[in-house]
């Protein structure tokens, strides 16, 4: 599969909780951008995860340990 601009519309959430802020960035006074590359199966689940970038390991795991819980419902 393509980028998401390959499809007729991007995937919409079914359900999605934040990631939680690990400490050791808040204690460093770390912020930014994750970009995650999310691979979706047909049930709405993600089943590949990739970390495009990230401003710091832990941000970006945070942010893919959260992705990995949410549901997108199927195109």
């Amino acid at each position: 599969a393509g980028p998401a601009s390959d499809f007729d519309e991007a995937p919409s959430y079914a359900t999605m909780s934040p990631p939680k802020y690990p400490k050791s960035a808040l204690d460093a006074k770390i912020a930014g951008q994750v970009m995650l590359k999310v691979g979706i199966d047909a049930a709405g689940k993600p089943v590949t995860i990739d970390i495009v970038s990230t401003p710091d390991a832990a941000i970006g795991k945070a942010a893919s340990d959260a992705v990995a819980s949410w549901t997108f419902n199927p195109a």
